[in-house]
């Protein structure tokens, strides 16, 4: 696949253009007006789940009545600027412009500064620029604060220097990046419907092999078990595991050797042997927190956000509150039920719920039966799906490398407009 960077000014225009303060050019953190408004009357609220940071935009604003948002929030009006100040959150891209509030105005996370436009540049100008991975970076170098609630201070934002080209080139520039921002992420979806229909090629291979039957239900009443298998409630035959964050207030309890299963990890151990994570705690972690050092064999199946991933751990570790995991009895081999799971996925995320993230909830998953042959016929079973999964399984590097490239894109495509400044 190959994407055309737009084309921007030429290198010696954007040498040409004039350097700002941030803190010149716009009013960072704005004081609130006297507003006059019912404590009854609904007010857009932005916490700081409601802004995907993919995208930078607020996907997810809620309505709060206003006597709730009035005091200890943070103020923004349409047109400002939504800035993240606190780690994770700034470098994941947890910033958006502020469009279409109900009254005109509305209240959010105290972890965002506001940047307000001044006459000489526009918001989609600052965004852009402040998205720029060279900032986020620099940004990060700037933090204040204790460990695990690092936050960028307001005089790193107002120092910052900015390109400042005529708004009339600010504004033709911002249309170009929003038209290849939205070009980009038609392709991310593209590539991300590939990819399930490479799991979903590997699950109607594995269907076949229930003989047509999605092997896992929550009312096993409405369906007869095929012949050598019979509807088994699963916690029956493995034991029910959650998983559980130990505290980021405590940064000792964390970077040991203990690994620790989150969200981030699964979309690459998906249907794969876990041996690796992203993070890792250690045993002060596990004392002092609900999370459990799980065996070697233990089934994760991730039940929010990204429900439905399967893996399986191939040594001792523990997982966020993000997954159920079984520890299987004698009657149930781990890589059955895994198969079991992976060829159940899309009728697991259709007992999802939730209005912002989707979630599989503890009673409904206590509820899982599955259809249970002898053991001899459960190894058959996992041979003939090894086999028969393997040419969906040959698909996948190759979208991961295709999603990877769009992932980068965006990066690209912000330099190409500010030319390095």
């Amino acid at each position: 696949m190959t994407t055309t960077l737009p084309k921007f000014s030429r290198r010696s225009k954007i040498d040409a253009w004039p350097i700002a303060r941030l803190g010149d050019v716009c009013e960072i953190n704005p004081r609130r007006p006297s507003i006059a408004k019912p404590d009854d009357s609904p007010t857009t609220f932005v916490p700081m789940p409601a802004i995907d940071q993919v995208a930078g935009e607020i996907a997810w604003p809620l309505a709060r009545p206003f006597g709730e948002v009035k005091r200890g929030y943070t103020y923004f009006a349409d047109g400002d600027v939504l800035f993240a100040k606190i780690t994770p959150c700034m470098q994941n891209g947890k910033h958006a412009i502020v469009r279409k509030t109900l009254d005109g105005f509305g209240m959010g996370s105290t972890e965002f500064h506001v940047l307000r436009p001044g006459t000489q540049i526009i918001s989609e100008w600052i965004h852009f620029f402040l998205r720029q991975p060279t900032i986020l970076d620099e940004a990060a170098e700037h933090f204040s604060g204790s460990v695990g609630q690092q936050r960028v201070p307001e005089d790193f934002i107002a120092s910052l220097p900015i390109p400042l080209p005529p708004l009339s080139e600010q504004k033709r520039i911002a249309a170009l990046l929003t038209d290849q921002l939205a070009a980009v992420d038609r392709a991310r979806l593209f590539a991300e419907q590939q990819l399930s229909a490479a799991a979903g090629l590997a699950a109607s291979e594995l269907r076949g092999i229930f003989s047509g039957h999605i092997p896992l239900s929550v009312d096993s009443s409405k369906t007869s078990a095929p012949p050598g298998f019979e509807w088994t409630t699963l916690s029956k035959i493995a034991r029910l595991e959650s998983g559980h964050t130990p505290s980021r207030r405590h940064p000792e309890w964390w970077g040991g050797n203990i690994p620790w299963l989150a969200l981030p990890d699964i979309r690459q151990l998906d249907a794969k042997i876990a041996m690796e994570t992203k993070e890792c705690t250690n045993e002060l972690g596990l004392e002092n927190s609900s999370a459990r050092l799980l065996p070697t064999g233990t089934v994760c199946l991730s039940r929010t956000a990204s429900v439905g991933f399967v893996t399986m751990m191939g040594r001792p570790m523990s997982t966020s509150q993000d997954f159920v995991n079984w520890v299987c009895g004698p009657q149930l081999l781990p890589e059955y039920l895994m198969l079991v799971l992976l060829a159940s996925r899309e009728y697991i995320r259709s007992l999802s719920a939730g209005a912002i993230h989707k979630t599989v909830y503890v009673p409904a998953v206590k509820q899982f039966k599955i259809l249970l042959p002898s053991i001899p016929r459960q190894k058959e079973i996992v041979a003939s799906a090894t086999s028969r999964t393997a040419r969906a399984d040959a698909l996948v590097p190759k979208l991961q490398q295709q999603s990877r490239f769009l992932d980068a894109l965006p990066s690209s495509l912000l330099r190409s407009a500010f030319g390095d400044h």
